[in-house]
């Protein structure tokens, strides 16, 4: 069995805002993709990542498949520096990358494994900035 993730948030992931927010210069960075758009990821949270881990473990259906275990949905960096501002007021600086923006399909971790993520990225971010 092959496990997939994008990048996994944890507690320690918020202090950063997820990599947007930059305290030492004051300011939120927001990444732009090769075309010019904000940047789209397809992250997990580590209690889905280690939910899939767990299913994957589990069911006999696993074996010699491979799963991608991602959050309920992609989000934008447009969406992240959104969150990150109503907290910090830092200006917001486009960074431009030679990135591609990309999301993930965890259909197949739903149908053989019963994986739902419960994390939203964007709201549990929300809510950690505000603790």
């Amino acid at each position: 069995m092959i496990t997939r993730f994008g990048l996994i948030w944890t507690d320690d992931f918020a202090k950063n805002a997820a990599g947007a927010l930059d305290c030492k210069n004051k300011k939120i960075r927001k990444l732009i993709d090769r075309d010019g758009k904000p940047l789209v990821r397809h992250d997990v949270h580590v209690e889905d990542a280690i939910q899939g881990i767990l299913l994957s473990l589990q069911k006999d259906e696993a074996v010699g498949q491979d799963f991608i275990f991602a959050s309920p949905t992609p989000y934008s960096t447009s969406q992240l520096c959104d969150i990150v501002s109503r907290k910090y007021d830092y200006p917001i600086e486009k960074i431009k990358t030679d990135y591609y923006s990309w999301t993930l399909d965890s259909s197949k971790a739903n149908s053989i494994l019963g994986y739902y993520p419960q994390v939203n990225l964007l709201r549990w971010l929300e809510n950690k900035l505000n603790e």
